[in-house]
This record gives structure tokens, sequence and C-alpha cells, in this order.
């Protein structure tokens, strides 16, 4: 992925830009690794977070986790969804 430094959007800003907790957006992130991992592709519904929103990761430094500024809307949908399904529990 080609993109500069300054299009990038750490965790903490897509937090505050989601209004939702850095640990929030970290279980959308893992919980979508796990299941791919798991299944090798993501299960239909909506419920995990789609490939084209996962973050990339910093290769030097610190490798934190970073979104391209072109994602964020996406990630603001799918924030949306989720809020729509609070209370709805997914099949085990």
């Amino acid at each position: 992925m080609a993109d500069d430094d300054d299009d990038r959007v750490y965790i903490g800003e897509m937090a505050q830009a989601l209004e939702r907790r850095v640990g929030t957006i970290r279980a959308w992130v893992q919980s979508a690794r796990n299941i791919h991992d798991l299944l090798g592709h993501l299960p239909e519904g909506g419920c995990y977070l789609p490939q084209d929103l996962w973050p990339a990761r910093e290769e030097a430094g610190y490798h934190r986790l970073y979104w391209t500024a072109d994602q964020v809307d996406g990630l603001r949908a799918f924030a949306e969804e989720m809020s729509r399904r609070k209370g709805w529990k997914r099949a085990a």
C-alpha cells in the first residue's frame, strides 16, 4: 500500500472520528482476522470488519496500526451498522 505519512489515520485518531474506544476498534480488527484465518473468508452478514477496511501496520518504529484517509468513511459506515446491531448476538 503506497501512501504518505500524512494520509495515515492512527488508531487513536480513528477512535475519535468514530466516537468509539480504541479497544473496540482493535476488537473489530482482531475478530475479523481470527474468523478469516479460521474459515479462509469472512461470512456474509456484515458483522465482521471487511478486509478492505483492515488497517496496515507500520514497518518501522512501533508497528502501529493505521488506516488511510480514504478508509475512514467505510469505517464510519461499519461503526453505524454495528450500532444498529447493539444487543444483537452473533451465532456461536
